[in-house]
C-alpha cells in the first residue's frame, strides 16, 4: 500500500469536519422541526452533496475505513430526521392544514 501523504491527510481531516458539520446540521434540523417550526434542507442537501464528493474524490488507496463511523452517524441521523419529517407531515396532512 503507498504512503499518504501530507496533503492527502489534510483532506480526510478536511471530510472528518465535513461530516461533523454535517451531523450537527442534521441535530439542528431535528431541533427546528420538534420545534414545529418548518426546516429548510437545501444547505443540508447542498452539505452532503459537496462531502460525498470529496470522498470519491480521495485516492484508492486510501483506507477510509475511518471515516465509516462517521458516514454510519450521519445515516442514522439521516433516518431519525425522516421519521421525524415524515411523522409531522402526517398529522399536519390529517389536520388538513
Amino acid at each position: 500500500m503507498e504512503k499518504i501523504n501530507n496533503l492527502e491527510l489534510g483532506k480526510l481531516e478536511d471530510i472528518r469536519q465535513q461530516l461533523r458539520e454535517v451531523k450537527n446540521a442534521i441535530a439542528t434540523a431535528h431541533e427546528i422541526s420538534n420545534s414545529g417550526t418548518r426546516v429548510k434542507l437545501v444547505a443540508l442537501q447542498n452539505s452532503v452533496q459537496c462531502v460525498c464528493n470529496e470522498i470519491n474524490r480521495l485516492p484508492q488507496f486510501i483506507n477510509s475505513d475511518d471515516l465509516e463511523s462517521l458516514i454510519k452517524g450521519v445515516i442514522e441521523d439521516f433516518d431519525a430526521l425522516s421519521r421525524t419529517l415524515t411523522d409531522q407531515h402526517k398529522i399536519v396532512a390529517a389536520k388538513g392544514e
